[in-house]
């Protein structure tokens, strides 16, 4: 390097040192766009014999590390050249899918989307990814890329995604489990203990369905009473966001023939026909874990639920006045919470309704109910 005396020594030595770091700068930018996976078929299930001809041989270049954006040749999931986003999304089988870009700074809305692998579990295709050897839909030939995909290259769609088993005694099949106990004081620190009803429940999350839900009785039960047991089991059901008489909390139960909430849908019903009236303050304790009313009885969670877990129905609960499950005083603040849905500032009271509503599910004590 050539210094001249007029500029000085710090001065050519900055100069210098500044053209270094635009150096390592654009080797590193190319590093990171030069980064390519090569996906080959294969004519056997251990990926050893190549196949050839038309579209055995596919690559995807990775755009950038802000984004999940692909510029991939014709071959799986492209007919010709494509610029290809992977997010996550429930019903996508894999839990993988596949938005088609315009250009490749992979902005804005996609032209159109498809799943990756409808016919895939989120297993399969994190497999998929990890450079392992996966049967293709033609059920001939293998896949397989030619070296596994970093975490920071693929989405995390483990939650959207199916579960490969299908059944509900595969662990993976559920993304999280809340058990809610009965109690007879507003504490909730005296258990409620029956001998033929229930007072304890399972709630479980189903995994690749977004608000599906079992809820299993697990009451513990005296093996020496010999009262005749009625198990209070809910199976296969979403929550969705609805208010039909404006009265309600919110939310509403749809009940499905198949597992996890597949196959034909009932019609949707008001949460406080199927479990207890409650408004939307109360509603929103219950799942923050807190010990609220339940009828004649009252209730809580072992913990709070995560966020994901349960669907934010604010804008659709009756938010003043007569609500059913209680009365919620008027100029009361609603406001954002950072927790599973959003909570009401201030106390709602917990009177009287304007009728009596007897819930026909999860009911320890069908005299005395109150709101």
């Amino acid at each position: 390097l050539f210094c001249p005396q007029v500029l000085g020594m710090a001065s050519c030595l900055f100069r210098a040192g500044f053209r270094s770091i635009l150096l390592l700068a654009a080797v590193t930018c190319q590093a990171q766009t030069a980064v390519t996976f090569v996906l080959q078929r294969y004519r056997d299930s251990a990926c050893i014999q190549k196949a050839d001809g038309v579209n055995s041989q596919q690559s995807w270049k990775w755009l950038g590390s802000n984004s999940l954006c692909y510029d991939v040749t014709a071959g799986f999931a492209c007919q010709f050249q494509c610029i290809i986003r992977l997010k996550c999304e429930y019903g996508s089988g894999s839990g993988v899918l596949l938005e088609f870009m315009q250009t490749n700074i992979c902005a804005g809305e996609a032209t159109k989307s498809s799943p990756m692998a409808q016919g895939w579990s989120w297993f399969k295709a994190n497999g998929f990814f990890s450079g392992k050897c996966t049967p293709d839909f033609d059920g001939q030939t293998f896949l397989k890329f030619d070296s596994p995909w970093g975490k920071v290259h693929y989405p995390n769609c483990s939650i959207q995604g199916s579960v490969a088993a299908g059944s509900d005694e595969n662990p993976d099949a559920f993304q999280g489990h809340y058990y809610l106990q009965l109690y007879t004081d507003n504490l909730c620190t005296s258990e409620y203990m029956p001998t033929s009803v229930a007072s304890k429940y399972h709630w479980r999350v189903h995994r690749g369905v977004e608000f599906c839900y079992d809820s299993l009785d697990e009451t513990p039960r005296d093996p020496n009473v010999t009262t005749r047991v009625v198990e209070d089991n809910l199976m296969n059901y979403k929550l969705l966001c609805r208010n039909i008489d404006q009265v309600g909390n919110g939310v509403m139960i749809e009940r499905f023939q198949g597992r996890a909430c597949s196959g034909r849908a009932d019609t949707p019903e008001k949460w406080r026909m199927v479990f207890a009236p409650m408004n939307f303050p109360a509603l929103t304790k219950l799942f923050q874990g807190s010990c609220v009313r339940w009828n004649s009885m009252y209730a809580k969670f072992d913990r709070p639920w995560a966020s994901s877990h349960f669907p934010n129905c604010a804008e659709y609960a009756c938010k003043e006045g007569l609500c059913a499950g209680g009365r919620i005083a008027s100029g009361d603040e609603w406001t954002p919470y950072a927790g599973p849905i959003n909570t009401v500032k201030g106390v709602a009271t917990v009177g009287a309704a304007p009728t009596i509503v007897i819930a026909t599910w999860l009911l320890p004590v069908v005299a005395g109910i109150q709101f």
